[in-house]
């Protein structure tokens, strides 16, 4: 896996991919890149693969199984629920229209519709 690459052998640590170089630390986001590209590569996996990809298409997925939009948000780590709304614009019609429908703040993002 491509955790197993980035374990230092016989070391525990509490990082879920520590540094191979510092004792304390963890890969940035570079390196995870780099070594995520080159582990697609060698699965045979053609499509752009990056942290960043990752994490948008888990939040895609979970839009998709209509989680609301608040418990994503907390997933995510955003501050600002407004940034997790970005994620809905892959939506289609009807997910757009429950996220808009059952999320508590949506009104504050569709002033004009009446809740």
């Amino acid at each position: 896996t491509v955790r197993a690459e980035f374990l230092n052998k016989g070391q525990e640590s509490p990082w879920l991919f520590p540094s191979r170089r510092a004792r304390e630390g963890h890969v940035n986001r570079h390196t995870f890149d780099k070594e995520l590209r080159e582990a697609a590569y060698q699965a045979g996996i053609t499509k752009k693969v990056s942290a960043h990809v990752i994490r948008h298409s888990f939040a895609s997925h979970l839009l998709d199984r209509d989680i609301d939009l608040r418990s994503l948000q907390q997933m995510l780590g955003h501050a600002d629920i407004s940034t997790t709304t970005i994620y809905t614009h892959m939506l289609g019609d009807r997910e757009k229209q429950l996220v808009l429908n059952k999320h508590p703040l949506a009104a504050l993002f569709n002033p004009d519709e009446d809740m």
